[in-house]
């Protein structure tokens, strides 16, 4: 794979993380929000994960199926770098939110039924954004599924379609399976994108891919509009393009955009929901003057403080210390 390409996947994946910064950032409720804000959370929510989801296919079929990775060293990996952060953030959550319960929403009390509860179902745990975490070593635990190829990919697709339509989401989210039904189309898809890639972004047979994969997003959509907001997967589907096309654009034109932050996307998604709690605690014990200060903070530091601290990390360089953050321990 070229450097341009892996480039134009470093910005997509920052372009992602934008948004789920983005979607954590309102610090109010729904109702309480500037119009801009509540318009960005809208944004946000309709696209960027499945748009991270995409992503995490492709560099899936890149790093490990096109590599041919025996499955007992892919998944002994993936557990390390996936769940020891997971483990390690989820007790922290509940540290935090019990020592200060008036600076959180959801309370959390420290106790070891609540910790084994938190490791099967996240949705409901103290920190509930590891339900993305939890997915994806599903997906990953389904490897050989992923490295079908042909008729049997079409079938895979027509599947999970069916699945995202027919499988209203469930609670609880045991092994986060209501957002694997949900999600498997858009790691599938990145599989594909990836195995697919050798040719032009706008060649011929790419659009026409491109236009296939979105009507039949549309026609699912309007043929089964149950249990699913009015066109969801194709709007979804929408916003994956433009992010792929406007990827490219910028590898293109400015390539080192979202250099600051690109690389440590992960420990943004694992850290920054924490300062942001605090942003928002000092916005509701008015500390922060105003609401745009509080807001642009919210962002600024959900990105940047989990980024000082991970090169802080990294100098560092203790292996428990890379681990717990989700660093590889292979840097030198």
């Amino acid at each position: 794979m070229s450097s341009k390409r892996i480039n134009s996947i470093l910005i997509l994946q920052a372009w992602a993380m934008l948004w789920v910064v983005i979607g954590h950032s309102p610090l109010d409720a729904a109702s309480g929000n500037p119009t801009v804000v509540q318009w960005l959370y809208d944004i946000a929510y309709a696209f960027h994960m499945p748009l991270f989801v995409f992503i995490s296919g492709y560099l899936f079929q890149l790093t490990r199926i096109a590599r041919n990775t025996p499955y007992k060293d892919m998944i002994c990996e993936k557990l390390t770098r996936l769940g020891i952060p997971y483990i390690f953030f989820t007790f922290v959550a509940m540290v935090f939110k019990s020592a200060i319960p008036a600076a959180v929403r959801r309370h959390s009390e420290l106790s070891i039924g609540e910790f084994a509860y938190a490791m099967i179902c996240p949705s409901d745990g103290p920190l509930s954004e590891m339900w993305f975490v939890l997915m994806l070593l599903g997906f990953f635990a389904a490897y050989p599924l992923w490295r079908q190829s042909g008729r049997w990919s079409v079938a895979l697709i027509v599947l999970f379609v069916l699945i995202y339509h027919l499988v209203p989401p469930f609670r609880p989210n045991i092994l986060s399976a209501s957002s694997i039904c949900q999600h498997a189309i858009y790691f599938l898809l990145g599989v594909l994108a990836a195995r697919y890639r050798s040719e032009r972004l706008l060649s011929g047979r790419n659009i026409s891919a491109a236009a296939i994969i979105l009507l039949v997003g549309v026609a699912s959509d309007l043929l089964m509009p149950w249990n699913i907001e009015p066109l969801r997967m194709t709007i979804s589907l929408l916003g994956i393009l433009a992010s792929i096309l406007l990827a490219e654009v910028a590898d293109r034109y400015t390539p080192r955009i979202f250099a600051s932050f690109r690389n440590y996307t992960y420990q943004v998604f694992l850290m920054g929901i924490f300062f942001q709690i605090a942003i928002k605690y000092l916005y509701k014990l008015d500390l922060i003057p105003n609401y745009t200060l509080g807001y642009v903070l919210c962002i600024a530091v959900a990105i940047y403080a989990p980024v000082a601290i991970s090169m802080v990390a990294e100098r560092i360089n203790n292996r428990y210390i890379n681990l717990c953050l989700g660093l590889r321990t292979d840097k030198r």
